[in-house]
């Protein structure tokens, strides 16, 4: 899987009203996710995997107000804003969308700031870098501005498969609180491998905290793929999550053989319950 790179896509009310912005929002409260093609200026760059950022420019509040990522390579097309002239577009997957009309967004301002300064954020076209340091800051913000925390797992994973480079998508439904919430009310809060539960060990500040697990990896999936939260996730710690996804000679390492590595080696850090 190649790095994530971050861009940076505008809005310009003035040229495209969106409308339908809240059937938007609310598709993304019920399956997770929304699908949509955007212009990403004349740049040849995103590509599938990458991350984005949406900023509403030109009338207020203007700022961040949307995120996800890119599904396909550019495009060329006509532009929608100008009939004579032409544009790149790439497809969309927004795992966030807030409407600026009632929603509190990343104002312009703040992102005047460091360290976001460097960035030229009133650039007129789309498909501006944002550089890996100030992604991670902009993330930061956003995570808690949203509750879309992408320190787990991203909303869209891509492998390019041996033999027929077939490029797949897995939408990851833990990012639907709904699925998430559905997975946790059936496995509790601690860590199937180890046993490890942060309220216990942490006291209030670890209170609902666990990272959420897919048990089919993307090798044994086909283009399309339903989560049932239930069945195929489970609460496992950051770092049973970590090792759950080192892939070695001989695949991806299992629940099973996991729990019989830790009782081979255990650590008196961890309290099982």
């Amino acid at each position: 899987m190649k790095n994530m790179s971050t861009y940076l896509l505008t809005w310009n009310p003035d040229k495209y009203s969106w409308d339908d912005i809240d059937n938007c929002i609310h598709e993304i409260s019920v399956q997770g996710h929304f699908n949509r093609y955007w212009s990403c200026g004349r740049s040849k760059k995103p590509r599938p995997g990458d991350r984005f950022f949406l900023l509403r420019q030109k009338i207020e509040p203007r700022g961040i107000v949307a995120s996800g990522y890119v599904t396909s390579e550019p495009f060329k097309d006509a532009s929608i804003y100008n009939t004579s002239g032409w544009s790149r577009y790439v497809k969309l997957v927004y795992d966030v969308i807030l409407n600026p009309a009632r929603d509190k967004i990343i104002p312009r301002q703040r992102l005047s700031e460091e360290p976001f300064s460097e960035i030229h954020w009133d650039a007129q076209g789309s498909g501006i870098t944002i550089p890996n340091e100030v992604a991670v800051h902009l993330e930061s913000i956003w995570s808690r501005l949203t509750g879309n925390d992408q320190s787990e797992n991203t909303s869209i994973y891509i492998q390019y498969v041996e033999g027929a480079r077939q490029q797949v998508y897995l939408t990851s439904y833990e990012r639907n609180p709904r699925a998430r919430s559905a997975c946790l009310d059936s496995h509790g809060y601690s860590c199937i491998v180890c046993g490890f539960n942060f309220e216990k060990n942490y006291g209030e500040i670890g209170k609902n905290f666990i990272h959420v697990h897919h048990l089919k990896h993307l090798s044994e999936i086909g283009t399309e793929y339903v989560v049932n939260p239930v069945k195929d996730m489970c609460p496992v710690c950051p770092n049973c999550h970590a090792m759950l996804h080192r892939y070695t000679d001989e695949g991806f390492i299992s629940i099973e053989k996991l729990r019989e590595k830790m009782q081979k080696f255990p650590s008196e850090q961890v309290k099982r319950e």
